[in-house]
Parts: structure tokens; C-alpha cells; sequence
């Protein structure tokens, strides 16, 4: 067994990913990154500290099978997991919301939520008392108000379970099938699946925490970065770079949280760089917009996203 803190990150091989990989890499103290992908791709990242340790384990998220394998290797050969960074995530919709339905719910959430889940669950039981879990969510969230006062009752209910969360997540894909929003579901504005799962990686943020309070779980948004994701935003929109992305990330994963657990964080708006902060009131909150040059798009919906 190795004295390295052992950092487990999803979805490394582009984008915010592979900035967080790099940045992992430059901590000049001794870590075991294992940065994986779904084809294993080889970053070619150096350590800074000499005892650092990088791999590249092929990882599939949405193969329970691939993550069963991740696990056992991990297992036989380091024993734990000290930080899991769950940042493998996507959109499978136009943010003009010209594609919203069945299918795109199902893909996002298979991807965006269930993925999470099953990861975590896998992972838990190596993970140590002070270790932590960073799940990668979306000021996108902020959309889901859950405006129906059943819905929003049994969804906010503070003793929700994770197979209580799973069924409504199920009961969101059903609802999927029509655009009659009094039953309380996002299914309109920008990128409404995205959010809704992301808003759910927020609530199963929570979940993890009451249940194991001796690890830290919290969520963050890194703000509108210039990365593949972005695709469907217009320009102006793409205010940080994915260096700048990934602060909160590493503050989340290894730095100073004041005991912080279960909660949702983010920047005072879409470019800030700083520290970030808890959000208490997520759900239903206004996301600050800022713009490259104050260019002001003429539209925030555009369909380009992939």
C-alpha cells in the first residue's frame, strides 16, 4: 500500500477533465491520479512531486461491469480511494430545447445521474472517514423549482433516500412524454434535461451526505468554460477557460471546505474565478450571466449543442 493520497477522476480524456488531471498532476505533494476514460486515454502528464504516481484505467461509467472491474483492480492494488471526482458528464439535447423528450432524458440521466450513483455506491465502502466526493453540477439546476407542491415536497423532503431519488428520476423520464408542466418538471428553457439531472446530482449530493457523514460530498458548478460542452453556447457566454474551471473542483477535492458537506457550490457568477460559495437556495435561484467584452448575446439559446 502506498502513503499517496489515491484520486479517483471520471471523464478525463477532454475539456474540464483533462484540465483537473493537469492540475492534480502539479500538486507538489505525493498523489496516485488515476485519470480514467472510457478508452484509457494516455494524457502523458509528469508529476511534479517525485513520488507521484499517474494511470490511465479504462473506466465506462455507463457499464456497471467497467466500474465493478475499476474497483476490484483498485482494490487489490491500492486498498482505498481518498478523493472521487465524478466529473464525466453531457448533454444529449439542443439548448434552443428543440429536442426535449423521452430519449434525451433517458441519455442524460443514464450518463449524468445514474452513472454518478452507481459509481459512488461502488466506491463508498473504500473510501475513508475524511475522504472526499466531488460531483461536477450546473448553475443549470437552478431551473428545476419544482413549482408543483406535491413534487416539490416529496423531492425536498430532508429524509429522501437515494432509491426515493432513483424513482423520481424514473417518474421524470415519464413525465418526459409530454410538455404539460403543471405536474412540476422542467421541460422547457435552457437545456432542461441537463439541468433537471444536474439538479438531481444536487439532491443525491445531500442523500450521500446524511447517509455517510464521515466523508464529504458536495457539488459544484465551474461556471461556463470554453470546453467541448459548451458547444451549444453562444461566445460571449464561454467567459472562463478550463483551467480556470477546475479551482473549485480542486478546492472541493483537497482543499479548505470549513467542514462543509452536502451542499452545492459555485461562483457569484458564470466567469468568477474566486473560491466560490455555498448556495443554499439553488432551486429556483437567478443565475448572474456574464459576457466576454459585455457582448451581450441576441439570443442565449442557440442549436449547435452536441
Amino acid at each position: 500500500m502506498t502513503n499517496n493520497k489515491i484520486v479517483l477522476l471520471t471523464g478525463s480524456s477532454r475539456g474540464l477533465g483533462r484540465a483537473t488531471a493537469k492540475n492534480i498532476a502539479a500538486f507538489n505533494e505525493p498523489i496516485t491520479l488515476l485519470a480514467t476514460s472510457r478508452k484509457a486515454e494516455n494524457l502523458n502528464l509528469k508529476g511534479t512531486h517525485k513520488d507521484t504516481i499517474i494511470e490511465y484505467p479504462q473506466l465506462d461509467i455507463l457499464d456497471k461491469a467497467s466500474i465493478d472491474s475499476l474497483y476490484n483492480d483498485i482494490v487489490k492494488k491500492y486498498g482505498r480511494v481518498d478523493v472521487l471526482i465524478n466529473n464525466a458528464g453531457s448533454t444529449f439535447e439542443e439548448s434552443d430545447n428543440s429536442t426535449f423528450g423521452p430519449e434525451a432524458v433517458k441519455k442524460t440521466f443514464d450518463l449524468n445521474y445514474y452513472a454518478v450513483v452507481n459509481t459512488i455506491e461502488k466506491f463508498i465502502p473504500i473510501i475513508p472517514a475524511g475522504g472526499r466526493v466531488v460531483n461536477l453540477s450546473s448553475q443549470a439546476s437552478h431551473q428545476a423549482d419544482f413549482p408543483n407542491a406535491d413534487l416539490k415536497a416529496r423531492i425536498f423532503d430532508n429524509k429522501l433516500t437515494i432509491p426515493q431519488l432513483n424513482a423520481l428520476a424514473k417518474e421524470y423520464e415519464s413525465a418526459s412524454n409530454n410538455t404539460d408542466g403543471s405536474d412540476g418538471w422542467l421541460k422547457d428553457g435552457f437545456y432542461p434535461a441537463y439541468g433537471t439531472s444536474k439538479a438531481f446530482v444536487n439532491f443525491l449530493t445531500a442523500c450521500e451526505a446524511r447517509a455517510h457523514p464521515e466523508i464529504k460530498f458536495n457539488a459544484l458548478c465551474p461556471g461556463t468554460c470554453a470546453t467541448e460542452l459548451a458547444s451549444g453556447l453562444p461566445e460571449a457566454l464561454k467567459t472562463k477557460t478550463a483551467d480556470e474551471g477546475t479551482r473549485l473542483i480542486l478546492r472541493l477535492g483537497f482543499g479548505d471546505i470549513d467542514n462543509v458537506n452536502g451542499k452545492f457550490w459555485a461562483g457569484r457568477s458564470t466567469a468568477d474565478t474566486g473560491p466560490g460559495h455555498v448556495i443554499e437556495n439553488w432551486s429556483g435561484g437567478e443565475i448572474t450571466w456574464d459576457y466576454k467584452n459585455n457582448e451581450v448575446p441576441t439570443a442565449l439559446f442557440t442549436s449547435s449543442a452536441k
